[in-house]
């Protein structure tokens, strides 16, 4: 899908929500909201299989973009959205920050953020759910 990047986890939902949530904390990255929306429907009487989303980031690096091109705030700060599928695995999905760069045309050092802070996200992404 464009835009989005997708990855398997070999863990559950929670479990990988978890190592993605400690892996922000032990980073000084900041969690802004954690939603469970399987919970959530839940709640209102509806079935929705394991499906959590992280939103996080750090004004440090999103500060630049939205001074640069203000409507990346609508895709900042980032999020990680953590589900499971009918078959019971577990996949991890995220936004392409390449994409977000473009799609807002960022100058070219907002660019070259999107693509550092891509880097890390593929990378933070990875180390968790492998």
């Amino acid at each position: 899908m464009n835009g989005l990047f997708t990855l398997p986890s070999q863990y559950s939902v929670n479990v990988t929500t978890e190592k993605i949530v400690s892996f922000l904390d032990s980073n000084g990255i900041t969690l802004f909201a954690a939603i469970d929306h399987s919970r959530n429907a839940i709640e209102h009487g509806l079935f929705l299989r394991p499906t959590q989303l992280l939103i996080f980031g750090s004004p440090m690096t999103a500060t630049p973009l939205m001074v640069d091109q203000p409507s990346t705030g609508i895709d900042l700060p980032l999020k990680v959205l953590v589900w499971e599928d009918e078959g019971e695995n577990v996949w991890v999905t995220c936004n392409d920050m390449t994409w977000i760069g473009e799609r807002h045309g960022v100058n070219e050092k907002g660019k070259e953020t999107c693509m550092a802070i891509g880097d890390k996200l593929a990378s933070l992404i990875h180390k968790v759910v492998f």
